[in-house]
């Protein structure tokens, strides 16, 4: 009879794969226990407390023109206790225990990747596992959405309702103040990117027609990227909006905000520091700032502006009054002279004028206006050698008063003259903002300019 030699060699192969077995239940062993080690709870007071993004880095302009925020883990955290109190960790593992067949031992959550990233030591059917659970965001309006959208242990990945974890969902509402609703979220490295239009409640804080000072707009040549998109907020929305996000791609976000603060009034300052996130994490540096402090400087400026510039139009309107202004020869004289903005100015032009407009844009214009205050200055007739002298048609026996063109130290195009009082007496200085073709019209006329406000 013939010897059975397959069973002896089908125990060899039993002998193998059991010792194979074990060798490999010892490695797993050894490499489950070192994971175990290096997953520690993560400190999440130390983790919120870190702010380790620039500013600058904060929020950018992307290439599609759509503002960026960027956050970490931190951020996340910080999202997640807003919204779900500080007990929420301790909460959710206990109720992830109640639902599934996971008790949770240690925890760390990370943005790896691009993604969300927990990495966790469980306790699984009594053994003892390290895995990671990489969550997928999603995004309604300005509330995040995460699921777990794998699941990997021991090098596999699995899926999640293979751990009856199939149905769990967590969402943070995010206000981020200066985005008006997060459109998308994008991950690179260890950021997520909150991608959206830029909120336009910032800017219609400098807004003149919402009572803004426009002194600020004319007479303060910085933080023109914040000044000029005021101007515009009320004319002409996505202009502004541009404006600003101009500013921040090429001044950075930095400078932007410390702009926004140097020339908001200090209560709108102060309530856009009532926003949380920004006081907390955005803006923290700027929690204790005297805002009052920080404006005073440009309010200063433009409250000089104002009033140095009122001073030189009623300087041009008694020159007119007293007839040491005349206009002959298609020009206007000072006391016998070709008029040159010298003759209005003091000894100081330099360090006083020069901060409010640009001297070569300096021009007189005669002004024809209903509501312009003329007082005594009597007819054309008087100070005129003929109709000939002006640019446009006017009456000879009309009255009518002089007023300043020029291009202000921020650039805005300005024709300032005093108009009559709502009181019995008096008058009112007035400036107006003109088009940049009004401008060049008058500007660029050949004889004496005359501006017509009907």
């Amino acid at each position: 009879m013939e010897k059975k030699k397959p069973s002896f060699i089908r125990n060899v192969l039993y002998v193998l794969v059991g010792l194979l077995l074990t060798i490999i239940i010892f490695i797993a062993y050894v490499f489950v226990s070192m994971q175990l080690e290096k997953i520690m709870n993560d400190n999440i007071n130390e983790i919120i407390n870190k702010h380790d993004i620039d500013i600058n880095e904060r929020i950018i302009v992307d290439e599609n023109n759509k503002l960026n925020l960027r956050i970490d883990e931190s951020d996340l955290y910080y999202f997640l206790i807003q919204n779900y109190g500080s007990n929420f960790i301790d909460d959710n593992l206990k109720a992830i225990k109640e639902n599934s067949d996971f008790e949770i031992l240690n925890y760390d959550l990370k943005i790896d990747d691009g993604k969300p990233k927990l990495s966790l030591a469980v306790k699984y059917k009594g053994l003892k596992l390290s895995g990671e659970a990489t969550i997928k965001l999603d995004v309604n309006d300005n509330e995040i959405i995460g699921s777990l959208e794998k699941i990997k242990v021991a090098g596999m990945s699995f899926k999640t309702a293979r751990f009856n974890l199939d149905n769990f969902k967590i969402s943070l509402k995010v206000d981020t103040y200066f985005l008006k609703t997060i459109e998308e979220i994008k991950g690179e490295d260890n950021y997520l990117y909150l991608i959206g239009e830029l909120n336009d409640e910032i800017i219609k804080y400098f807004d003149p027609t919402n009572k803004y000072d426009p002194s600020f707009i004319y007479y303060i040549d910085d933080a023109r990227e914040v000044l000029d998109a005021g101007k515009y907020i009320s004319i002409d929305k996505a202009k502004a909006i541009d404006i600003f996000k101009k500013g921040i791609k090429e001044k950075g976000f930095d400078k932007v905000i410390e702009d926004v603060f140097s020339v908001a009034f200090p209560a709108s300052s102060n309530e856009i520091m009532k926003n949380d996130f920004l006081k907390e994490r955005l803006l923290n540096k700027y929690a204790e700032t005297n805002f009052v402090d920080m404006y005073r400087i440009n309010a200063n400026i433009a409250d000089n502006g104002k009033r140095d510039i009122a001073s030189l139009c009623e300087r041009a309107y008694q020159a007119y009054n007293l007839k040491e202004l005349k206009i002959k020869d298609g020009k206007f004289y000072f006391n016998d002279n070709v008029f040159k903005y010298e003759d209005f100015i003091f000894e100081g032009w330099e360090e006083t004028f020069k901060q409010y407009l640009k001297a070569d844009t300096f021009k007189l214009v005669l002004v024809d206006d209903p509501k312009a205050f003329t007082g005594d200055v009597g007819p054309l007739s008087k100070h005129i050698d003929s109709l000939d002298s002006l640019e446009k048609n006017m009456n000879i026996n009309g009255r009518y008063t002089i007023g300043i063109l020029f291009e202000s130290s921020g650039s805005c195009k300005l024709l300032a003259y005093n108009t009559k009082t709502s009181g019995k007496l008096g008058f009112d200085f007035i400036t107006y903002e003109i088009s940049d073709e009004q401008f060049n019209e008058l500007n660029k006329a050949n004889k004496v300019p005359v501006y017509v406000a009907y």
